[in-house]
């Protein structure tokens, strides 16, 4: 039979399969060790922002390390690049000689450069146990250049209660230029957090002139004198940005999500609840929208006695849709990150606990059908992977999976898998 008749029948039969509902295993190379260090790193606390692709199909990572004295606590901001497959060196990203610096987010923009933020304890002291003075920073780099110098310190608080503290910073780049940044902030009292949002000018540049309380998006009167707003996440939803965040008493159990859009001028709309019981202090949403500006969240439940990953979908116009369950319940799931593909299918990973060892999943989902198009596992046996998240390369769509992984004892090292394409995507049914 000729080659083109094979070709003609294999494209057949798999369109046939895609049309009665399939699953797309996705191919992925061998996965490559980031890091090679004894230090242990780690990603933020949200995931979502870990690492992204530019345009040029560059992947870039931002984590934080640590060493073994906390007094004060010793940690520095690092930035790696991969291209091609080759790891560039780690790049310091933050400036202080002292204290340290944790949960790092990072934004690409049109121009291909790189921006940082993080919380940074170096202004803190022994006597507030070293979390008396945590502020928000920042730092950038162009394509081919490194980081500035400086850093730049985004927020100067100075309230009369030693727990004037901002922590978990995300950072978003929009079309035009602004860059915007959001975390949660105990100004007000020291006792209770709100949530902050800070934007630049279209030249990325911060107006830092104005008292902190200018930055808020929340007030007392939007919660009680026991509850908090914790770890914001953002993206956009239509025209609007987006920001979601947990409402909660305390540090312990589940969040009630709430979010509010902000428009270009910050107008705020109202506060609504996405979900009850969704969402831990230690686990927090993830957020993501797709070219379209459509808006998908994840988020971990309990079920019975184990924890659960639940995919939140919203279109532009509409509704929320119904909660879609990510993982198949037999191991306890958590720590999800998400991702959209060009064409609007939602592509999410997340840890699952088999045994003390953690496996990184990946899952694709059809959001516009609620409909979980495949699921796999895609760490290796050797593996024991930790808060996964995942990017996509804007160009093409080849998916990009790293974590922190835990197979070393004492250590947590940064692994990275990319999509494999030298092999058409094996389809099957689901």
């Amino acid at each position: 039979m000729r080659c083109e008749s094979i070709c003609s029948i294999l494209v057949i039969l798999l369109c046939s399969l895609v049309g009665r509902g399939t699953a797309q295993i996705v191919e992925f190379e061998p996965e490559i060790r980031v890091t090679t260090d004894d230090r242990r790193a780690e990603f933020s606390r949200n995931t979502q922002s870990a690492f992204a692709v530019d345009s040029q199909g560059v992947l870039h990572l931002v984590y934080y390390v640590s060493g073994e004295s906390l007094s004060p606590p010793l940690s520095q901001i690092l930035h790696q690049e991969i291209r091609d497959g080759i790891v560039s060196p780690p790049a310091r990203v933050d400036r202080g000689s002292v204290g340290g610096g944790r949960h790092p987010s990072l934004a690409i923009d049109a121009h291909n450069a790189v921006h940082v933020v993080w919380h940074d304890q170096r202004h803190c002291t022994a006597t507030g146990n070293w979390i008396d003075n945590v502020e928000i920073y920042y730092n950038h780099k162009s394509l081919g250049g490194s980081f500035a110098t400086e850093d730049l310190r985004l927020t100067t608080t100075q309230a009369d209660h030693l727990g004037d503290n901002g922590y978990l910073p995300q950072i978003l780049s929009a079309p035009d230029g602004r860059l915007h940044v959001v975390w949660y902030d105990f100004h007000t009292n020291g006792n209770n957090a709100d949530i902050y949002l800070l934007s630049s000018n279209v030249n990325g540049e911060f107006d830092l002139q104005k008292d902190i309380d200018a930055y808020r998006l929340t007030s007392i009167e939007e919660r009680d004198n026991e509850t908090s707003f914790w770890t914001p996440a953002l993206s956009f939803f239509g025209n609007h940005l987006f920001v979601l965040w947990g409402y909660q008493k305390g540090y312990s159990g589940f969040n009630t999500l709430l979010s509010r859009t902000v428009s270009t001028d910050h107008t705020l709309g109202e506060i609504e609840t996405v979900a009850e019981s969704a969402g831990r202090f230690l686990d927090p949403p993830r957020v993501a929208s797709d070219q379209r500006g459509n808006i998908g969240i994840v988020y971990v439940v309990l079920d019975g006695i184990r924890f659960g990953v639940v995919f939140h979908y919203r279109a532009v116009g509409n509704d929320w849709s119904a909660p879609v369950r990510i993982d198949n319940a037999e191991h306890s799931a958590s720590q999800p990150d998400l991702a959209f593909d060009s064409g609007g299918n939602a592509h999410i990973v997340w840890q699952e606990d088999v045994g003390g060892i953690y496996t990184a999943n990946f899952a694709v989902v059809d959001p516009r059908n609620g409909v979980v198009l495949s699921r796999q596992i895609v760490s290796s046996e050797e593996a024991d992977a930790r808060t996964p998240a995942i990017a996509l390369d804007p160009a093409n769509d080849r998916i990009h999976i790293a974590w922190i992984d835990a197979r070393e004892e004492g250590i947590r090292s940064v692994y990275s898998i990319r999509e494999a394409r030298t092999n058409i995507r094996l389809w099957q049914m689901h």
